[in-house]
């Protein structure tokens, strides 16, 4: 795919591209960040897209990945500490639950199962 292609398609997906990594992210700047990055590596692999007819797939798949992989950054804190660490007392929660569950009568455990 020659250069100028390549803009005019972004030029045309570029806002399904900002709406795609905004409802991962739900902020403004990282949406526009994710969706640059995006554009970026695929501007840079432009040749290994094999069909023209597949950009729009191609690039939305680029941003997804891109927009989730910075949401995962997000989750980091300092220190190597994970988010998941945090998530413990709603483990216990759950815990709790399923224990509720388990004592229900069958035909009601089946259903929320």
């Amino acid at each position: 795919m020659r250069r100028n292609e390549f803009c005019e398609q972004i030029e045309i997906y570029k806002y399904q591209l900002y709406i795609v990594a905004y409802t991962i992210l739900k902020n403004e700047e990282d949406a526009q960040d994710a969706v640059g990055n995006a554009i970026l590596k695929a501007y840079e692999c432009r040749e290994q897209l094999r069909s023209q007819d597949r950009f729009k797939a191609w690039m939305i798949t680029i941003t997804k990945n891109e927009a989730l992989r910075m949401a995962k950054k997000r989750m980091e804190l300092p220190g190597d500490e994970k988010v998941e660490q945090l998530l413990e007392p709603a483990r216990d929660h759950y815990n709790e639950l399923w224990d509720c569950i388990q004592q229900l009568p069958e035909e009601y455990r089946h259903v929320l199962l």
